[in-house]
């Protein structure tokens, strides 16, 4: 498996949320159904900012 292969698994298998509402998630670049906007920022990275 090549990189180009091994970040398109990890990408799709992340979870995503919109900026402003984090509780409406998805896979990267889903759009939010209530307010149509992208999904953008990893779970991960949400969780882990807000314990700083």
């Amino acid at each position: 498996m090549d990189l180009a292969q091994e970040l398109a698994l990890v990408s799709s298998s992340a979870i995503y949320a919109y900026l402003m509402h984090p509780e409406m998630q998805g896979k990267l670049n889903d759009e939010c159904p209530k307010y149509e906007m992208r999904l953008t920022e990893s779970v991960a990275e949400n969780t882990l900012k807000s314990n700083k």
